[in-house]
């Protein structure tokens, strides 16, 4: 982990967590504390799981409200432009109006974009702002969702799985 978060990245999180209504402090906290956790010698763990992020300062209330819209990876990828919800997609594209957004992922539940520049079309002129370094249209990571039930008892697990080059 790097010593500071790119301007980019935090300014992203600044409209997602204005958006969800969580307040500007949680975000602070937990970005004081994520970057504690990646310093050699640190107190702090690094969380692995979305779920861990109390650990950090956020109360279970906001992580709530958060947790459908982040994932936690084992590193650091771009936004994936046709699986983003539109809350997402008005966070991490500056400028982009929320009903541009849901307009887009309406568009795209149609058809998923091909490349950049269709995607981009689809988002109008804030589109123009898109980067292959904060945003793809792949991902080599996919979430599993596994429901046993016994009786009266349910166990719900969520797993994150890798595949690079499909393997």
């Amino acid at each position: 982990m790097r010593d500071q978060v790119s301007a980019g990245d935090m300014a992203a999180f600044e409209r997602l967590f204005e958006l969800l209504g969580l307040p500007r402090d949680a975000l602070d906290r937990l970005v004081r504390q994520l970057l504690a956790s990646g310093r050699a010698g640190s107190h702090v763990l690094m969380p692995q799981r979305v779920s861990q992020l109390t650990w950090l300062g956020l109360t279970p209330v906001q992580l709530a409200r958060l947790d459908t819209f982040i994932t936690w990876l084992p590193s650091r990828t771009a936004v994936n432009l046709n699986t983003a919800a539109a809350e997402v997609l008005h966070a991490s594209v500056p400028g982009l109006r929320l009903a541009d957004a849901q307009r887009a992922v309406q568009q795209r539940n149609g058809q998923h974009w091909q490349t950049l520049e269709e995607a981009g079309k689809a988002l109008g002129d804030s589109g123009k702002l898109l980067t292959s370094n904060a945003h793809q249209l792949a991902s080599n990571y996919f979430e599993v969702i596994g429901r046993v039930r016994l009786d009266s008892t349910t166990l719900v697990e969520r797993s994150v799985i890798q595949r690079d080059d499909n393997q």
